[in-house]
């Protein structure tokens, strides 16, 4: 009983919080570039796996989004 009372009163204070904070928060753009040398589709390619933005994992990928 008193843990659902205390989970409504979380959840209460959650809704009455969040439609401010959405209501405040702006996306911020953030753009990196880098260098992609090569001439062939194949080179090109390869020069993106090997330059693009590293995941949390250590592997690179073409391109990254993330919000915060």
């Amino acid at each position: 009983m008193k843990a659902g009372i205390a989970l409504s009163l979380i959840l209460a204070g959650l809704a009455a919080t969040s439609p401010a904070t959405a209501a405040e928060w702006q996306p911020v753009e953030k753009v990196q570039t880098y260098s992609v040398p090569g001439v062939s589709g194949a080179e090109l390619y390869a020069s993106i796996g090997a330059r693009g933005p590293k995941l949390s994992i250590g592997t690179r990928a073409i391109a990254q989004t993330s919000f915060s």
